[in-house]
């Protein structure tokens, strides 16, 4: 399992200038595009996005001390243009994370043995999505070859008990890929057969035509 991205909401004491930051920053900054300015680090790889009113969301951080480094990064920058600026709170919003059983999940039979908890409809969306009992907040959402997300959670302590609530209940439903790819090629070769078994042994229907009162086959 690991972590793909952390949000992080912190609010600061007062409002923002967002043109003396995006000049001193280098942040990108289009007002007429979207409201905040966005800042991005390399090291840590996070994206900041400063509104105006002095809140700011930290996204795209693989952990949360990498979420508050970036956070404090941009108190600093806001104490130099305004020496008052201080830090509320902050919050962590979603933590999201992934990963590969290693094994296909027959997602069909676990939405039907658990209609209640999961949502799947493979017309609109190929995963199962499926809620979570062990935080209000946390969900899951599952695909066929294996791949999983959790969402919703607010702290490791709650993606831990997120990923053993998942394990254990697509336990029952995993199928082993080697199975899997057997299973597709004996139903294959089985649709086949009835195609040959029809072709051979159905009898073809006659036409009927009534020719002057006379029955013509």
């Amino acid at each position: 399992m690991r972590v793909v991205n952390v949000v992080l909401t912190a609010v600061f004491s007062q409002k923002v200038d967002l043109v003396r930051f995006t000049r001193l920053t280098g942040a990108d900054y289009r007002p007429m595009v979207f409201a905040a300015a966005s800042l991005r680090f390399n090291n840590p790889r996070c994206t900041l996005l400063l509104f105006q009113t002095g809140r700011c969301v930290c996204i795209g951080a693989t952990c949360v001390h990498d979420a508050h480094y970036g956070i404090d990064c941009c108190l600093r920058v806001l104490m130099y243009l305004h020496a008052e600026v201080y830090l509320l709170h902050t919050a962590v919003q979603n933590i999201v994370t992934h990963d590969d059983v290693g094994d296909a999940v027959d997602i069909n039979r676990l939405a039907a043995d658990d209609a209640m908890q999961t949502q799947y409809n493979p017309e609109l969306f190929p995963g199962l999505r499926m809620a979570l009992t062990c935080d209000g907040n946390s969900r899951a959402t599952i695909f066929y070859q294996g791949n999983i997300i959790v969402t919703g959670c607010r702290c490791m302590e709650t993606v831990a008990a997120a990923w053993r609530e998942v394990r254990t209940k697509i336990e029952a439903y995993r199928v082993r890929k080697q199975q899997l790819a057997c299973n597709a090629l004996t139903h294959t070769n089985n649709a086949m057969q009835r195609q040959i078994d029809r072709l051979l042994y159905d009898e073809p229907q006659s036409e009927v035509t009534d020719v002057g009162g006379a029955c013509v086959v």
